[in-house]
């Protein structure tokens, strides 16, 4: 019997955590137990960041789905820009049908596509949570990201224990050090998840 392939979601909205997910996404896609599923925003988008969305082509990654948002950075246009993530990626999620989203970092755009994910009930990995940005609005994305992950892939003992004291259930929380050098215990502990 032909075992199902678990559907790994992974959203990008920036070169900065396309870069750090490089490696992870090369595991994910070469993997027996996982189909690699890829949702591009952001920056990625925007040609005054560089269009990277053609480096993730160049890299040779299947682009599942665009979330499509305005070149705006005024606070009522992240706004604006939100509610149409949120509703962008409700219909993404609906197509793809993941079986768990996975995220890094802190960003709005991220934010949107984990909490359309937790509304829509599919689980969430996140990495790099546990961090801290003083005097930013990062913070509060990251911690209201992290209270709606399912595993968490802290970088630190010190970011671990931060999402432990946030409530987090501690078997859920893994640290293995950069990402760069935890792809096996990712990709073991989402395979272990009871979906």
């Amino acid at each position: 019997m032909k075992v199902k392939l678990k559907n790994l979601c992974f959203v990008t909205s920036s070169r900065a955590d396309f870069d750090l997910l490089f490696h992870t996404l090369e595991r994910i896609e070469n993997s027996k137990i996982f189909n690699l599923q890829l949702i591009v925003t952001g920056s990625h988008l925007f040609k005054r960041h560089g269009e990277t969305i053609n480096q993730i082509r160049d890299s040779g990654f299947n682009i599942d789905q665009i979330v499509k948002l305005k070149d705006e950075s005024t606070t009522e246009g992240v706004i604006n820009n939100m509610s149409i993530a949120l509703k962008s990626f409700s219909k993404a999620y609906s197509t793809l049908n993941p079986d768990m989203v996975v995220v890094l970092g802190d960003r709005f755009e991220i934010f949107s596509g984990v909490y359309a994910a937790s509304i829509l009930n599919i689980p969430i990995a996140h990495l790099h949570g546990g961090e801290l940005t003083y005097g930013a609005i990062d913070d509060q994305f990251r911690h209201a990201i992290t209270k709606a992950a399912s595993l968490h892939f802290p970088v630190t003992p010190t970011y671990l224990k931060r999402i432990v004291q946030m409530g987090e259930n501690p078997k859920y929380v893994f640290n293995e050090g950069a990402l760069a050098y935890i792809n096996s215990q990712l990709t073991e502990s989402i395979a272990a998840y009871e979906y």
